[in-house]
């Protein structure tokens, strides 16, 4: 019996205590009190209730079996923040900010090493209606 029910939830743990849920366009994670996930706001982090968490900690908290969820949710989240930084190299010569890039990059690069925990596990697919992350880059 579920301990909890999220209104749109897309999936949720056998036992119920956790859903995968979608805000602000990327993917997150409810036990019914409160939610984990990565906002859209930087820098690239994870966050319940404004606390922000290690990705050992969020691994911990969230059941195994909802894990590929998590990989995908990271993924997303890492494309939106590369497609920013795409973008920002992209302006015209001389008007980029590299000491700012270079700031933005390092913790992307340490949050590729931390998803390398979770290679090899099944990711599901996204749902039509959710960016996968590419949005900014793909946009006509």
């Amino acid at each position: 019996m579920p301990q909890h029910s999220t209104a749109g939830a897309l999936v949720s743990s056998a036992d119920g205590a956790w859903s995968v849920v979608v805000i602000d366009g990327r993917l997150g994670f409810s036990d019914g009190d409160s939610t984990i996930h990565v906002p859209v706001e930087g820098p690239l982090r994870w966050v319940r209730e404004g606390e922000e968490l290690s990705f050992d900690q969020v691994l911990a908290e969230i059941p195994t079996e909802l894990h590929g969820w998590l990989a995908l949710a990271a993924v997303i989240a890492l494309r939106q923040c590369l497609g920013a930084l795409v973008l920002a190299v992209a302006l015209p010569p001389g008007q980029q900010d590299w000491c700012g890039l270079a700031d933005r990059a390092d913790p992307l690069c340490a949050w590729m090493n931390q998803l390398a925990d979770l290679e090899g596990i099944e990711v599901p697919t996204p749902p039509a209606d959710l960016d996968g992350g590419f949005g900014a880059i793909a946009a006509p």
